[in-house]
Order: structure tokens, then C-alpha cells, then sequence
């Protein structure tokens, strides 16, 4: 599977392919008139982090809590440049897609948001009139 899908693509509703709020969008495309989007999927994600699970590891072994361990772990990620395979994908997608030329609402989710015995919401952030794939990356 690519690491971007389109809202229509058939495993967009996937709460575990998509997370909570791509997957929404993606129900919601089927239905209502929805803008075109593209999902960075979860693959996508544990593709990024899986060179970093040593070090995030280490950080949450290092650290007394999770909270503390929590801004390291942050600036380790945000310290890490996407890879060109990956930024080339992204940008043929958003062209495809023909999303290239227009601002963007970035919105990150998860996988394990709004769990029954747990919400998490607030933890990802919302980037809006984004464009291009370095700033969606």
C-alpha cells in the first residue's frame, strides 16, 4: 500500500490504516460533499519511527516518567528530515491528487484515538494553509 491514499481509496475508512480522523473523512467522503484529501497512512508513520525506536527507547528508559521523556522524544522526531523517497511519493501525490497548488489543513491523528476507556484528545496537532509537500510532510 502507498503511504498517502486518497479519502476514496477503499482502505481510507480503516480506522488502523487511517487513524480516527482520516478514517471520519473518509466515511464522510462517501456521503456528503467533502474537499479532496490524501491520508498519510500508519504505515507511513511506523516507517518514520522505526530508525528512531532505539533512541525513544533509551530516552523513556533514561527518563522518571513519560512526561518527562516526552520533549526529548519530540525533538528528536522533529529533528529528523523526511526521506527524499518519501517527500518525492508525497509530492506526486498531492500533484495526482491535483492538491499541490492549494493551501492545506494538516491534521494529525492516531490509530488509537477515542478508545472507549480512553480519549486523546488534543495530543496532535493542526497545521492550516499548508502547501506543498515539505511543509505536509
Amino acid at each position: 500500500m502507498s503511504r498517502t491514499i486518497a479519502f476514496t481509496h477503499e482502505d481510507a475508512s480503516r480506522l488502523d490504516v487511517a487513524g480516527g480522523k482520516g478514517a471520519s473523512l473518509a466515511r464522510s467522503a462517501r456521503a456528503l460533499p467533502v474537499p479532496p484529501g490524501l491520508i498519510v497512512t500508519s504505515e507511513a508513520y511506523r516507517a518514520f519511527l522505526e530508525p528512531l525506536e532505539a533512541a525513544i527507547a533509551a530516552l523513556l528508559d533514561e527518563a522518571e516518567s513519560a512526561d518527562q521523556a516526552a520533549a526529548p522524544i519530540q525533538d528528536l522526531i522533529l529533528g529528523v528530515e523526511p526521506d527524499h523517497e518519501w517527500m518525492m511519493e508525497l509530492e506526486d501525490s498531492l500533484t495526482r491528487h491535483d492538491l499541490a497548488r492549494y493551501p492545506l489543513a494538516v491534521r494529525s491523528s492516531g490509530t488509537m484515538e477515542d478508545l472507549p476507556g480512553a480519549a486523546f484528545a488534543g495530543q496532535h496537532d493542526t497545521f492550516l494553509g499548508e502547501r506543498g509537500a515539505t511543509a505536509v510532510a
